[in-house]
């Protein structure tokens, strides 16, 4: 559940679109955060 709250808080703020399968493969919170610029910047 706090994965789908996560990954809609992400999209609704930030518009940035990041599956709940990408965050699950994620080890750290400095690679979502990557992620999500990433998604910002396009």
């Amino acid at each position: 559940m706090k994965m789908i709250a996560l990954t809609s808080t992400i999209e609704n703020e930030l518009d940035a679109e990041v599956t709940i399968h990408e965050v699950m493969k994620m080890k750290t919170f400095g690679e979502l955060v990557e992620r999500v610029a990433e998604e910002i910047e396009e």
